[in-house]
């Protein structure tokens, strides 16, 4: 990765914006206009990205990321009032989270970026009633095209891992069972117990 080239995509870098904020707002806020700046132009910047810069405006101290599966991992922290950044700071950030988040969706076995398919959609649903509540209706509408692009797509694969999951549980659930009853089955009786009686020969007939 070139020397020059940052990702904002971690909790601790939005944490300690947050806490500067409370003692200098200008100068916190200059310093996540030009990380949004930034973002824009990232090519490795992705969904999670988005969700941790939204942390800033709406969520102070609580950072929420997803995973390939869909599945959220986050920081949770004393709940803070959304801050009161200008119209025009708001207005930055959905404009950078609109860049990123419909961008062109690589195929999976050449999409590197922290979601994949599922992330994503799960960060578009988690951020979409704050673009329907404060972002412009172009934006609104564009984030709305893009959630429902890929609904379908989502459910079928979360319904195919939760499948895989119930098969694997399923699974584990046979060969344990297989196994005790093996442990508690009567043992074999020995060998010559389990014989059959052998059979009484026939008298012979005398010759007339």
């Amino acid at each position: 990765m070139p020397s020059n080239v940052h990702v904002f995509d971690h909790p601790l870098v939005q944490h300690k914006l947050t806490l500067l904020r409370k003692k200098d707002s200008t100068a916190a806020d200059q310093r996540y206009a030009a990380m949004l700046a930034s973002t824009s132009n990232n090519m490795l910047a992705d969904a999670n990205t988005v969700s941790l810069l939204s942390s800033y405006i709406f969520t102070p101290n609580t950072y929420v990321i997803f995973n390939t599966d869909g599945a959220a991992t986050g920081s949770f922290m004393p709940t803070a009032t959304p801050a009161n950044v200008s119209p025009q700071l708001r207005l930055a950030f959905f404009q950078t989270a609109n860049a990123v988040l419909l961008r062109p969706q690589q195929p999976p076995d050449q999409d590197q970026s922290t979601t994949g398919i599922a992330g994503k959609y799960m960060v578009i649903k988690r951020l979409l009633p704050l673009f329907e509540q404060h972002a412009p209706s172009e934006i609104v509408a564009s984030m709305r095209s893009q959630f429902h692009g890929f609904e379908h797509f989502v459910e079928i694969v979360l319904a195919r891992a939760e499948t895989k999951v119930a098969f694997a549980l399923a699974y584990k659930y046979h060969a344990e069972h297989t196994s005790r009853c093996s442990k508690t089955r009567s043992p074999a009786l020995p060998t010559a117990a389990r014989a059959p009686p052998a059979a009484t020969p026939l008298p012979r007939r005398r010759a007339a």
